[in-house]
């Protein structure tokens, strides 16, 4: 096959009927050209010719069969042949025309008369405004004749792994004159005299080893080549066969096998197709199918290579490319020896990329294919395929190695936007752009390849997380190459996903909801589109389409990858089961997924519901547990926001809640050295206060070291104040307030509790005075109360100890009763029986049984004091009916006793 010099313009057929049509510069007649033929001069070959637009690439042709041509052409709709007679053609026996499956274009068939014909082919540009004009010439290769002056008629270059074969065709004896290789420029210079260029010598593009290949005549018949070497091309031989008029020029790299054996098979092959009469022209020297076994018995019938082959091509024609993966699968089988092995493996593996085959599996086929074909000429092709898909498989090490290869095509534009794809993978955004910028101003690239240049330099702005300018990148595509970007599943599902992580949820799910339309079956694509158009109409409010989005998806493709997401996905959007329900349906996905990165959305997604369920402890520990799963940066990220979240939220509710040593506990279950860390700031301060709150002074100053984020200096102060046992009591600044930050209240009041333990009663009152109300919550402004009471009647100041009750009293019902019978107890101690007796009265009726039962005692004793013996039997009696046999109420059943006695004594 030749390789062009222009790359395609691959146009979808909508798009290029409406952009070419309406609004191309070259004339729309140019699309529905005819085909042309003439005779050579003397009767000595055919030449056909049609128009095709200005700009469009060249068609190439490829030798099928010995008697086969097949011209490819892109961008035409049909291309008339009837001026085509074979009763008038030299060498065409006739021409058929057939469209490209799957893409814009046709085929141009041409049965050929005789094989070992010689084929040459050129556009010629017009003056004005008409379209180019294509030539393809089929005459005879003429045979050498070592008699003859030197005339060098044409060349090939065979690249491959091994080495770079450099193939002169010639007539006379074409033998150098002088040969010289200049290492430090990398250049080769063969000469011969007595020699000129034959006008059929059509200029080479570089391939392998070479880089350029110019020939110059001078006078006195003296004809120099200079051939332009790869740094890596360390060494050249030389071989000749002047019988067959070919010379190969063999280019090797250091340690390489070299190209022996491939230079001796040429030059027999060129030798023994003279001796049956034909000189063996250039296109001939690489495979072309042919029929070289006899036929054999299968199920009755006698059939031949042929017979597979052309089933497979029949079946790929109708895009059925597993038959024809299977027919070729059944030729190698039946044929095993087929001499056309290297052509099918090849074959093979364009089919598996129709296919759509995952870029692993078809990396493999394609490795088998190259490592038992190493030196196949379309090596630069099949390496770049390789390029690609290493990169669409992650491996981008791998990748990096493959493009330092100087057999990859040259001055690619692919190459380039692949080498960028390397460093995108490798998280070296800013430099991959470049490369990408490079391949989007590229006149040389096809549209196709600038439009992914486009996408990929959006995917790696996404990738820096700068979404908006990704979205922007996007949004500036011409629509022609979006066109050819919707044209493809995979890339129109990107497009949307730049979308979607800018949060243009609704352009996104536009993208995604005709991308599931346009490609309902494509199982690398739709289940994913269908899966973030489910999370575009959940962050769009819309949680009802967002459920059926997931139930298609898991119907539609149960087996695809996109499942577990959907399931993940599924319990994260559903809230109407409990959070336990839900953390358990996250137990059973995680046993029946593969590792994956579905796995760390699991546990990050089982670790969010146990933090909304308050489960700071589990939820910190699935975090840690799903580092075992995962290195990848995003989710680490992701992670790490929800151990801060759930870090902080975790210590401030155990601080609310007079949990500190739970505080504590969840700081040391974090699982990293996060102290240090500006971003756990307020964590810190947060540790710092449960430690202070535990008495472990000099850790909690520890903590606080180096912060001055309020309330930092204030807690510093304070913890420095209790590690040296001093109790300052707070003082009102020059407007009469007192101002406390909530962490300090709270430091004061757990050391409060402390102290009231220790009976240090003054450092109580000195650490709660002035505290403001708002300092402390409803619970510790409570407790602030009970202290201070305990604190004044603990010292005789029974007016400060009532007034502290009162307050806590005032407004609330009397609930358990423990501060009720405290304040009646207060208020006996001071102002006597007559005044406790009703407080007394309303603690009996709180709701703690032991409560209830010691005030009724105490009223009894006040009533037995006053002579109130009745009031007070009955009174001992109630207490002793609430629990019989709680010891108060067997206390409270003997007073009782003891005064039915006396009263039974009395009354006799």
């Amino acid at each position: 096959m030749r390789a062009p010099s222009v790359i395609a313009v691959r146009w979808p057929l909508l798009a290029l009927l409406t952009l070419t049509l309406l609004c191309a510069p070259s004339p729309a007649w140019a699309l529905f050209t005819k085909l042309s033929h003439t005779l050579l001069p003397g009767g000595a070959g055919d030449q056909l010719s049609f128009r095709i637009p200005n700009g469009a690439k060249p068609p190439k042709w490829e030798l099928l069969r010995p008697r086969t041509l097949r011209v490819e052409i892109a961008d035409l709709l049909s291309l008339p042949h009837t001026e085509v007679n074979p009763a008038r053609s030299r060498y065409v026996n006739g021409v058929r025309i057939e469209p490209i499956p799957g893409r814009m274009g046709i085929y141009l068939y041409i049965d050929l008369k005789a094989p070992f014909l010689l084929f040459r082919d050129g556009v010629v540009q017009p003056k004005f405004g008409a379209g180019s004009l294509y030539h393809l010439t089929i005459e005879a290769n003429p045979k050498p004749n070592p008699q003859e002056a030197t005339r060098l008629l044409g060349a090939r270059i065979l690249p491959g792994r091994d080495g770079t074969l450099l193939v002169i065709e010639h007539t006379g004896s074409g033998k150098l004159a002088a040969q010289e290789m200049d290492q430090e420029k990398h250049v080769v210079r063969l000469r011969w005299n007595g020699a000129a260029i034959d006008p059929r010598w059509r200029n080479l593009a570089p391939q392998g080893l070479i880089q350029s290949v110019s020939l110059y005549e001078f006078a006195r018949n003296q004809v120099e080549m200079e051939l332009a070497l790869a740094p890596e091309a360390v060494k050249t031989l030389f071989h000749a066969d002047p019988a067959s008029g070919t010379l190969i020029v063999e280019m090797r790299r250091e340690r390489s096998l070299g190209r022996d054996e491939d230079a001796k098979a040429i030059l027999a092959l060129r030798r023994s197709s003279l001796e049956r009469g034909a000189a063996l022209p250039l296109n001939r020297l690489t495979p072309v199918f042919q029929v070289t076994e006899e036929p054999v018995d299968v199920g009755g019938q006698m059939l031949d290579e042929g017979f597979f082959y052309d089933n497979a091509e029949t079946a790929a024609k109708d895009l059925r490319f597993d038959k024809a993966r299977a027919f070729l699968d059944k030729l190698t089988e039946v044929f095993p020896n087929t001499a056309n092995r290297e052509l099918i493996d090849f074959r093979k593996v364009e089919l598996a990329q129709r296919m759509n085959w995952r870029p692993g599996w078809l990396l493999d086929e394609l490795n088998t294919a190259m490592a038992r074909h190493p030196n196949n000429y379309r090596y630069p092709e099949f390496r770049l395929l390789q390029l690609q898909l290493l990169n669409d498989a992650h491996q981008y090490n791998s990748a990096k190695a493959v493009a330092d290869d100087p057999n990859l095509p040259q001055n690619d534009p692919r190459v380039t936007l692949e080498r960028g794809r390397i460093l995108m993978g490798m998280e070296m955004l800013e430099e991959s752009e470049r490369f990408f910028n490079l391949v989007a101003r590229d006149p040389d690239a096809s549209d196709a390849t600038r439009a992914r240049a486009n996408l990929y330099q959006a995917l790696a702005a996404n990738k820096s997380e700068e979404f908006h300018r990704a979205s922007m990148i996007v949004r500036a595509i011409p629509p022609e190459q979006l066109a050819l970007l919707n044209n493809d599943p995979v890339d129109a599902l990107a497009l949307a996903d730049i979308y979607y992580a800018n949060r243009d949820y609704g352009d996104a799910l536009s993208l995604y909801t005709r991308l599931i339309t346009t490609y309902p079956d494509t199982d690398a694509a739709t289940p994913w589109a269908m899966l973030r158009a489910a999370q575009s109409h959940r962050y769009q409010k819309r949680i009802p389409d967002a459920l059926t989005m997931l139930d298609v998806l898991e119907t539609r493709f149960p087996k695809s990858g996109a499942v577990p997401w959907a399931r993940i996905f599924r319990i994260q959007i559903d809230e109407k089961p409990s959070i336990e329900d839900r953390i358990k349906a996250i137990d059973e996905l995680v046993k029946d997924v593969p590792i994956s990165d579905a796995i760390a959305e699991a546990y990050l997604t089982k670790a969010q519901l146990q933090g909304e369920g308050g489960q700071y402890l589990a939820s910190l520990e699935t975090l840690k547990r799903l580092l075992v799963y995962t290195s990848r940066k995003s989710h680490l990220q992701k992670a790490d926001r929800l151990k801060r979240l759930y870090l902080t939220e975790g210590m401030q509710h155990a601080l609310d809640n007079r949990r500190p040593e739970y505080a504590l506990l969840l700081g040391e279950s974090h699982g990293t050295d996060w102290r240090g860390l500006k971003s756990y700031e307020q964590a810190r301060l947060l540790l710092a206060e449960a430690m202070l709150r535990m008495g472990l002074y000099s850790d909690g100053l520890a903590a606080l070291g180096g912060m001055v984020r309020p309330p930092a200096p204030q807690l510093s102060k304070l913890g420095e104040e209790l590690r040296a046992n001093q109790f300052i009591p707070l003082m009102e600044d020059a407007r009469g307030q007192v101002e406390v930050a909530p962490a300090a209240a709270r430091v004061r009041l757990d050391e409060a509790a402390r102290q009231l333990s220790a009976q240090n009663w003054k450092a109580v009152l000195m650490l709660l005075d002035k505290i403001p109300p708002e300092s402390l919550n409803q619970d510790e402004r409570a407790d602030r109360l009970r202290y201070l009471a305990r604190a004044e009647a603990e010292r005789g100041r029974f007016p400060q100890a009532v007034n502290a009750l009162e307050r806590l009293l005032f407004g609330k019902p009397v609930g358990a009763g423990h501060d009720a019978y405290q304040y009646a107890t207060v208020l006996q101690a001071w102002k006597g029986d007559d005044k406790a007796l009703p407080a007394f009265q309303e603690a009996a009726k709180g709701e703690d049984n032991e409560v209830r039962a010691l005030a009724r005692i105490r009223i009894g004793d006040i009533l037995q004091r006053r002579g109130d013996l009745a009031g007070a039997e009955a009174s001992y009696r109630e207490a002793s009916q609430i629990d019989p046999n709680a010891p108060w109420g067997k206390m409270a059943l003997e007073n009782a006793d003891q005064l039915k006695l006396v009263l039974q004594q009395a009354a006799r």
